[in-house]
């Protein structure tokens, strides 16, 4: 979630200046304004620009209701070298968001973003050392296809250019996973709208990417095929082909703990009410165990458990719901049987020995019937 600024402004801390601040005397304490002009700035990005300094880009809400994008180059002191609160990268309608920048290699910058002015697209400008926009103004299209393209990442291609990779909802099912290269003048190098990545069932978001250092690039995203967010990857060659596995290389697919709870288990089914279901029930039950199960006591002695080989309280209480093999189960089972009937003996003898000292003079005769019909109701 974006956090927009309380203040119009947008003011660089510099690392360097918080590590060594008497390395560089030239930058101002607390920071080096970058802009302060009217209304809301947010969400700034940075890269270097191979000299020293730093180039910043960022949303800008200085005209009409919407944000646009802005960007400044700093020098090594944190002084401003281009034009005065920053160079307009895109103005058009609608707020641009969610912007990324990496350096051009050639004392400039590339930046991408996402752009509403049709649908939710991908858009990209590049700006040279001077501050002079080189690309279309307002941006060149990466991706315009139908419906949303959100949350682009990119890096260097090494040839003055860079490889883009978004999400991409233009099955109108899922996101998938798309990338573009653009070459230094702004042009797409691959298919137009991008090569897919990943096609798979479920949502593939928030791609992140990285170069291969050969030109092209290795992308990694969450992806929810099997209906948990696990991780995988892909890597796509200079010519926009994918080298490893179609839809990617899973990199980590090792379910969260809900998701053990509920597949690829012994899983506990539970007689419920209407308006609850059995999955509800379980996460319930383990979100109490995981917190409370601790502070069962033990009722039995260790004389009894190690005598008739049962399994201890805790144990048995999670295993009887949670358990790891069905013998774990069996035992749990056993366990918490024995205890029932233990400690409804011992109330029976109690009761009995209370009888017999409160009036000696009544007798109990015990009918056969009736203790066989008791036992035929039992659930086990």
């Amino acid at each position: 979630m974006k956090r927009t600024l309380p203040r119009a402004g947008v003011v660089l801390s510099a690392l360097v200046l918080m590590i060594a601040s008497d390395v560089h005397a030239g930058w101002v304490k607390d920071g080096a304004l970058v802009t302060a002009a009217w209304n809301t700035q947010r969400d700034p990005q940075s890269c270097t620009d191979g000299a020293g300094g730093t180039i910043i880009v960022w949303e800008d809400r200085r005209i009409n209701a919407h944000f646009d994008i802005y960007v400044q180059r700093l020098d090594p002191d944190g002084n401003p070298m281009w034009t005065t609160d920053g160079v307009p990268i895109c103005i058009e309608a609608g707020d641009q968001n969610n912007t990324r920048i990496i350096a051009d290699g050639m004392g400039g910058a590339i930046i991408v973003w996402e752009d509403p002015r049709v649908g939710a697209d991908v858009y990209a400008q590049r700006v040279d050392g001077g501050g002079t926009v080189m690309w279309d103004p307002d941006g060149v299209e990466v991706c315009i296809a139908a419906y949303d393209q959100l949350n682009p990442a990119l890096v260097s291609d090494g040839a003055e250019g860079a490889i883009v990779t978004w999400q991409d909802y233009r099955n109108n099912a899922h996101y998938d996973i798309y990338a573009q290269r653009i070459d230094g003048g702004g042009g797409v190098m691959w298919a137009p709208d991008g090569e897919p990545l990943c096609m798979n069932d479920g949502d593939q978001e928030e791609p992140v990417i990285t170069t291969d250092m050969v030109g092209g690039g290795i992308i990694t995203w969450l992806d929810a095929r099997t209906d948990t967010n696990d991780v995988y990857a892909q890597r796509v060659d200079n010519l926009g082909n994918p080298v490893w596995q179609t839809d990617g290389e899973p990199i980590c697919t090792v379910p969260n703990e809900e998701d053990r709870v509920h597949t690829k288990r012994i899983v506990p089914i539970y007689q419920v009410a209407s308006k609850l279901n059995s999955r509800f029930l379980r996460t319930l039950i383990k979100r109490a165990l995981d917190s409370y199960l601790s502070y069962l006591r033990e009722a039995l002695s260790e004389t009894i458990l190690r005598e008739y080989n049962l399994m201890p309280y805790q144990q048995a209480v999670y295993n009887i719901h949670f358990p790891s093999t069905r013998e774990k189960r069996k035992d749990a089972r056993r366990r918490l049987i024995f205890e029932e009937f233990f400690f409804w003996e011992l109330a029976m003898a109690l009761r009995k020995r209370q009888v017999k000292i409160i009036d000696k003079n009544r007798k109990y005769q015990l009918r056969k019937n009736l203790l066989t019909a008791f036992k035929e109701k039992l659930p086990f």
